[in-house]
């Protein structure tokens, strides 16, 4: 991805809200389905979790793996994914 494209991205992501909140109980297979779906929905996501800043990093990098998504940016407890649309 591009440095242009990145800041559109974050520019778009202003605007969102969180659609996925990732609670204490962690990164569990009901959060990553979640994601995924959420993701499914719309290209760009922002995900919203109840830890402290070393595991938001951790489990931010698992998401991305597990999605196939690109982590945009995170900042304090609200983390930005972006996967664009799968064509056929």
């Amino acid at each position: 991805m591009t440095n242009p494209e990145i800041r559109k991205l974050k520019a778009a992501a202003q605007r969102l809200e969180p659609v996925v909140r990732v609670g204490k109980g962690g990164l569990t297979e009901a959060v990553l389905q979640s994601v995924e779906q959420a993701l499914r929905a719309q290209d760009l996501i922002k995900i919203r979790f109840d830890h402290d800043r070393d595991e938001r990093d951790v489990l931010a990098i698992k998401i991305a793996e597990a999605t196939g998504g690109a982590l945009i940016m995170q900042v304090g407890k609200v983390a930005v994914f972006y996967r664009p649309e799968k064509k056929a």
